[in-house]
Order: structure tokens, then C-alpha cells, then sequence
């Protein structure tokens, strides 16, 4: 009997101390693996917002240039306007839709619109010329209000849902 009781002993001992080290093992591991995975995800968020402001960046360039041409006399101004849209966005395809397939695309569904200050669409892949300053998302968000109040503080970002996807923009 003494010798069963010795071997059960041995044995408990023996799982808590498997359980211990399991523990010891996984709970540090877990939390290096959450971190990391936290840490990445953050980095990449800002890779995204990065490659959006330098976009719009580069786009403010573009239509600078296009103004300078606009006031030399080079082109007019409608000229400029159609210039910009077809490199921001694309050309004009069937159905008065443009194709966001220019250079300054990004992402899957990324492209640019241009709205003016009171909200009307002059660029757009598919609803240009709309009147769009009581757009709102599900959360109440006025979206193009914010585009345009963030343009005019010097540039900003606007997180929004837009057809039940996530959506970021820089204005």
C-alpha cells in the first residue's frame, strides 16, 4: 500500500509540475504573441495613413503645377480641371464614370475625390457633379463635412464607414 500512495505522490507532483512549466511557458508566450501582433498591426495602420497623406501630397503638387500652367497662359483652367481628374482618378469611361485605375490609385479600393467647400462631387470615379455634404455613415458622421472642415485646417484624417466597409481619407 505504502508503495501506491509513493506512486500517486510521484505523480501529482509530477503533473503540477507539468502544468506549472506549461504555464510558465504559454503565458509569456502569449503575451509576446498578442504584443506582436498588436505592434505590427498599429505599424501597418500607419504604413496606410502614411501612403494616403503622401498621396495627397503628391496630388497638391500635381494641381500647383496645373495652376501655374492656368496662370502662364499655357492652358485654361478648364483644361487644368479635366487634367487633374483624368491623372487623380482616371478618364472618363462609359456612363460618365471614370475608371480609378491612375497613378495615384492605391490600395484595392483606393482613389481620390474632389469635393468642393460646399460638398458638391468634382471628382469622382462614379458620382461626379452630386451634391454630397449630408453624406452620413452609420455612426452619424458627416464624412464629407469632415473632409472638407479637415482640407481647410491644414490636412487631417476622417475614419468613416462607407457601404458597410471601414474607409480612412486625408483631406
Amino acid at each position: 500500500m505504502g508503495d501506491l500512495n509513493m506512486k500517486l505522490v510521484v505523480r501529482s507532483i509530477r503533473t503540477k509540475l507539468i502544468i506549472l512549466t506549461a504555464v510558465l511557458v504559454l503565458l509569456p508566450s502569449l503575451y509576446i504573441g498578442f504584443y506582436s501582433y498588436f505592434t505590427a498591426s498599429n505599424s501597418l495602420a500607419d504604413l496606410g495613413r502614411n501612403e494616403i497623406k503622401d498621396k495627397v501630397e503628391i496630388a497638391i503638387s500635381t494641381l500647383s503645377l496645373l495652376q501655374d500652367q492656368v496662370n502662364e497662359g499655357l492652358i485654361t483652367k478648364e483644361e487644368a480641371q479635366e487634367i487633374a481628374k483624368i491623372e487623380l482618378i482616371g478618364p472618363m469611361a462609359a456612363e460618365g464614370k471614370r475608371d480609378p485605375k491612375s497613378a495615384f490609385h492605391f490600395g484595392i479600393d483606393g482613389y481620390f475625390t474632389i469635393v468642393s467647400p460646399d460638398g458638391k462631387v468634382i471628382a469622382h470615379p462614379t458620382i461626379e457633379g452630386e451634391e454630397t455634404i449630408d453624406f452620413k455613415d452609420p455612426n452619424g458622421l458627416f464624412y464629407v463635412q469632415d473632409f472638407i472642415t479637415q482640407a481647410g485646417s491644414g490636412g487631417g484624417f476622417t475614419e468613416y464607414i462607407h457601404n458597410d466597409s471601414e474607409k480612412i481619407a486625408y483631406s
